[in-house]
This record gives C-alpha cells, structure tokens and sequence, in this order.
C-alpha cells in the first residue's frame, strides 16, 4: 500500500479537532504508565461518518513528551493521508486491517509493555485465568505469528490471531489491544499487562488455572451488556 496526500475536506477538519486530541491523551497516558519505552508503540482512533471513514493515528518516530495535537495524523479507510505533514506510524497497516475485519473496534493501542512482551518473545498466549481479563478481552490472549514490523504480512497474521477477540500478542514483539472506544483500548492493555505479569508469577505457584469456556462467555457478555451501564 503507498502512501499519497489527498486534499483535506472540511470533515477532515472536524475530525482532526475532535480526534486528535483523544489521541494525544492516550497516547500520553500509554507513556506514563510505563507501556512503551523511547518512540516505540503507536496509538489510533476510527470516526465513522455518513461519508466514509476516517482513522486518526501517532506519527511515526516521534517522542511522545514532545508531541502535540497537530503531529496526528489522520488517514482514510484506504490509508491515504487527508490531513497532517508527519509520516503516520510505520504499523499503519496493521491498525487499517484489524479496523477493515472488526467494525466493532474504534481505538487501537499498541505497546512493548514488559510481561506483555516477555509472553510474546516466548511465544506463549496469556492463559483466560483472570477474571477480568476474560471479561474485557474474550478469553487468552492468542499470539499471532512473527512477520517483519509494518509489513501487510504482520497485519493478516494479527487479524487472524485476534479473531473475535480485544487484544493479540505480537510474536518476538509487543502487544496489541483494542476497544470499541480509544479508551477501553486503552485499559485493556493494562488488563493484559497485568494479567500476563500475574501469569508469571503464577508459575511460582504451580502454573495458572484457566476458566471454563462457558463461564468465560458468560462474564465476557456480562461486561459487553451489562459493566458500568445503569440499571
């Protein structure tokens, strides 16, 4: 997929106000909470309009301490830049594709958080042994096979390991987590985090004890229909 400017519309203005500023929160937010280190991960939001839809991302190699509004970058759903002057981040493809294949998922967060990353060099799912972590996600977090970073390879195996799922492990890489909002991206990367940290402890321990499918199911759409709603 290349690259090109396209003029940028009125909507696209709209949406660089309204979306960028979530963006640069959380992607502010993923750096003090010790999710990434240096310039690495990458963080993305989707806005659905009666004219099509519009994916604001970080760019590509920048320090997230000096970053601002006007840095994001904001692509089309065929990953072409309508507005910004910053290379958008070299993983843009993986963020277009999980977006193409899930119309549920709006936010997508990527990070190199440590226990994350340590199950992901090993090549070893986080196992559905945290209730919360059942909850938000959908059950382990699965591991998708190794591709060279911002390659469209990378981007289908992501796609197939995430499955139905909120979050997916990057081969000899980091971790992928999503959301139907930018926000709840975001807390499940800390979820998995916390929960792959757990996992490790827990072979202290003899190992983790998974859940049962159905009670699985059953807490994933007790969050999906029912957490923080009210009564």
């Amino acid at each position: 997929m290349q690259i090109k400017i396209v003029s940028e519309s009125l909507e696209g203005k709209v949406i660089n106000m309204n979306t960028c500023k979530k963006v640069l929160e959380v992607s502010k937010k993923m750096a003090s909470l010790g999710l990434i280190q240096g310039t690495w991960g990458n963080v993305s939001a989707r806005v659905k309009t009666d004219k099509g839809e519009y994916i604001t991302i970080t760019p590509s190699g920048m320090d997230y301490e000096k970053m601002k509004v006007e840095d994001m970058v904001i692509l089309d759903a065929s990953g072409n830049v309508i507005s910004g002057t910053n290379k958008p981040s070299s993983e843009y493809r993986l963020h277009l594709g999980i977006y193409k294949h899930r119309k549920d998922i709006n936010g997508i967060v990527h990070t190199h958080s440590p226990y994350s990353t340590a199950m992901a060099i090993s090549h070893t799912e986080i196992p559905p042994a945290c209730e919360d972590l059942v909850q938000v996600i959908g059950g382990s977090v699965s591991v998708a096979s190794y591709a060279h970073p911002g390659t469209v390879k990378l981007s289908e195996n992501v796609v197939f390991a995430l499955s139905d799922k909120m979050a997916v492990l990057l081969a000899n890489h980091g971790l992928v987590s999503c959301g139907r909002t930018l926000e709840e991206a975001l807390k499940a990367a800390q979820i998995v985090e916390k929960s792959a940290m757990a996992t490790v402890y827990a072979k202290l321990f003899g190992g983790a004890i998974h859940l049962p499918k159905k009670e699985i199911e059953k807490m994933r759409d007790f969050y999906v229909k029912s957490y923080g709603k009210p009564i």
